[in-house]
């Protein structure tokens, strides 16, 4: 995220602030979902896929993982969302995020979906990452 922080000061210093503020909080915006109209929604697929192609011309080849792109985006995302809140006077709303254990009475076997799954490995926790290991060999 450091590249990422260096592409935002140097493409959009506006976005800074908010980038840090976002960064350094502990709420987070996951799934890329929102509704906005058209100038919002081009601004910001602009805004983003400047900042993600100028990352990928920058970054070191071995930093390369899986869903790279999708967990960066989801960062700035947040990071776009925090601007908007903290310097436009655009309406806003968040809703929570729905996950369904079941759909048409069939139980998902997916263990994101438990809520003791959540409170003992976290997203994106070292916890996590071990536990999916141990289960996927």
């Amino acid at each position: 995220l450091s590249l990422v922080r260096d592409i935002i000061k140097a493409l959009y210093p506006a976005y800074s602030g908010s980038a840090e503020k976002y960064l350094s909080g502990n709420y987070a915006y996951f799934c890329n979902m929102f509704i906005a109209d058209k100038a919002i929604f081009c601004d910001y697929s602009e805004w983003l896929f400047t900042i993600l192609s100028e990352y990928t011309k920058q970054k070191p080849f071995e930093m390369h993982y899986p869903r790279e792109q999708g967990k960066i985006a989801e960062r700035l995302f947040g990071i776009y969302m925090t601007y908007l809140k903290d310097n436009t006077d655009i309406p806003w709303a968040e809703m929570p995020r729905a996950h369904f254990s079941s759909v048409n009475g069939t139980t998902t076997k997916n263990m994101s979906f438990n809520k003791l799954w959540y409170r003992l490995c976290p997203p994106n926790s070292i916890r996590r990452g071990i536990v999916r290991k141990i289960i996927h060999k």
